[in-house]
């Protein structure tokens, strides 16, 4: 699980944070095993963040921050990831990076369930789950997110504007008289 915001007045290295995960294991005492260490270095190195090993998490960006912590539930060998607002702090270049990241532990895990303001970020989903603001649910396959859908949403009219892009299959337009 990785929360929305994430800690950074930890006095650690990234490595130190991302062995963190292993705590369920090896219990509060333990200390991670060489077997351990060679497991974060082939997952910092996976990941393209290896130069941030050694760096303590304190000083990490929002999209180094986020990251690590992508690379700690890596770390942890579970078969899913569950993530709050992955986007949230993030910049267009972080979020194309950390999006390859999730998709490719996505990959190796077998489930990646993320929680979501922002309709591009859904629709990267292969499912959606729509929460209406009279509280009910609808699952969806992310080609089937209809303007209608999205009205009842966020309670404000929208439409659509198909268009190619490297970051999303659909552009959409709120649009709301002031």
């Amino acid at each position: 699980y990785i929360p929305q915001s994430l800690s950074t007045t930890l006095n650690v290295t990234s490595r130190e944070y991302i062995n963190m995960g292993l705590l369920s294991r090896l219990g509060l005492l333990g200390f991670p095993t060489k077997e351990d260490n060679e497991r974060t270095t082939r997952i910092l190195d996976r990941m393209g963040i290896s130069y941030l090993a050694n760096r303590s998490v304190s000083v990490l960006s929002g999209g180094e921050l986020r990251k690590v912590a992508l690379a700690r539930a890596a770390v942890q060998g579970a078969s899913t990831l569950v993530l709050d607002e992955v986007y949230g702090p993030l910049d267009i270049s972080a979020i194309l990076e950390v999006r390859g990241i999730i998709e490719s532990l996505g990959a190796s895990k077998g489930l990646v369930i993320f929680t979501t303001h922002d309709i591009q970020t859904a629709l990267c989903a292969d499912k959606v789950l729509l929460v209406y603001s009279d509280v009910s649910v609808e699952k969806k396959k992310k080609n089937g997110i209809s303007n209608t859908m999205l009205n009842r949403v966020y309670d404000i009219p929208f439409k659509s504007q198909k268009m190619d892009s490297i970051v999303t299959e659909c552009n959409w337009l709120a649009s709301k008289s002031f």
